[in-house]
Parts: structure tokens; C-alpha cells; sequence
């Protein structure tokens, strides 16, 4: 019984120096949102056309539009006058500060496509994904303008319109841009009466 006392206190204190050296860490910084933009809409099928893979839609205002379909849409076969396509799309931009030498100057792409499986009506999603990581080479004194250089070296001046997003913002810190853009679109059969 005299031995666990000293085992529990010395647990006791390791894990408040474990602890204490985690709250002394600061966190790293979040990603902010800076802009999304979503919409969807839906159109009926109104005719097919197999040999040139055109569709006639009708919009839920009434228009009509004509689109070509790329011969990467599997399943084109599977569409029907009457169908209801269903289209969403979304984009967004993030943004966020490193400090000085947490980062490198970057520029990446990526994209993700999936389409439905052979034989069902046609659907699909595509991702593109920008990123970049650009030093920041000079802050004007009005804070109204920052001038950013990329991992090529080039430099672009970008307009700031909310100074107050430079509070603790300094001249050697990063820019970290994310730009993603999606859409889904799903054709399905109209409902049965």
C-alpha cells in the first residue's frame, strides 16, 4: 500500500507536465472560409438523341437548352424522354496564414471523377482541387494591398479588402490558397403515378 502512493503521484506528475506542455503549444492556425458558392438545379428530359448524344432539357423556368454529352458520360443509352436531371454545384476558397517558416512556397492540382456503374442511368461527381502556398513579400503601410510570391518566384499584388484580416499578419509569412469546385449530376426516371 506504501509503494502505490508514490506510483500515483508520480503519474500525478507526469501528466501535468504532459499537459502543461500541451497548453503551452499554440494551436496551429485554421483555415478560413473566405467564399462559397452553391446551386443546383433540376431540368426534364425533353428529347434524345442517341446518334449525336444531344439532350433537349427543360428548365424549371421554362427555357429549354441543347447539350452535347461527352462520350466519357457511361450509361448515355440509359436516358428516356421524361427523365429528370438533377445538377449541384459547389465551389469555395479557403484561406489561411502560416507563420514564417512553417511552410514552403507550393502549387498542387488534384482532381476526383466517379461515374455511375454500366447499365444505370447516368450520374456522376467531379472535384477539382487548387492549392497554393505563396510568401508574403510586402505589405503596403495602408494595409490595402499585399504582395505575394509563389513557389516560381513570381509576384502578384492582391487588393486587400478587409485590412483587419492583417492584424498579426507579417512580411515572410505564408498565404495558404485552396480552391475547390464541384459537381454532381444524376439523371433518374420521373416517379411513377
Amino acid at each position: 500500500m506504501k509503494i502505490a502512493r508514490p506510483i500515483t503521484m508520480g503519474c500525478a506528475l507526469i501528466c501535468a507536465v504532459v499537459l502543461a506542455g500541451c497548453a503551452a503549444t499554440p494551436e496551429p492556425p485554421q483555415p478560413e472560409v473566405v467564399a462559397i458558392n452553391a446551386t443546383s438545379a433540376s431540368a426534364r428530359v425533353e428529347r434524345v438523341d442517341q446518334k449525336q448524344r444531344q439532350l433537349t432539357l427543360k428548365l424549371q423556368d421554362g427555357r429549354r437548352i441543347e447539350l452535347a454529352v461527352s462520350p466519357e458520360v457511361r450509361n448515355f443509352a440509359q436516358i428516356r424522354r421524361g427523365d429528370t436531371v438533377e445538377v449541384r454545384y459547389v465551389e469555395s476558397v479557403l484561406l489561411q496564414v502560416h507563420p514564417k517558416g512553417t511552410a514552403a512556397p507550393t502549387a498542387s492540382a488534384g482532381e476526383y471523377v466517379q461515374g455511375a456503374p454500366a447499365g444505370e442511368k447516368p450520374a456522376g461527381v467531379a472535384v477539382q482541387e487548387v492549392n497554393i502556398v505563396a510568401k508574403i513579400v510586402a505589405i503596403a503601410a495602408d494595409r490595402s494591398m499585399v504582395t505575394l510570391q509563389g513557389p516560381r518566384g513570381r509576384q502578384v499584388d492582391i487588393a486587400v479588402r478587409e485590412p483587419r484580416r492583417l492584424d498579426g499578419v507579417k512580411v515572410g509569412d505564408l498565404v495558404e490558397l485552396t480552391y475547390r469546385q464541384g459537381v454532381a449530376i444524376e439523371v433518374s426516371a420521373p416517379a411513377r403515378k
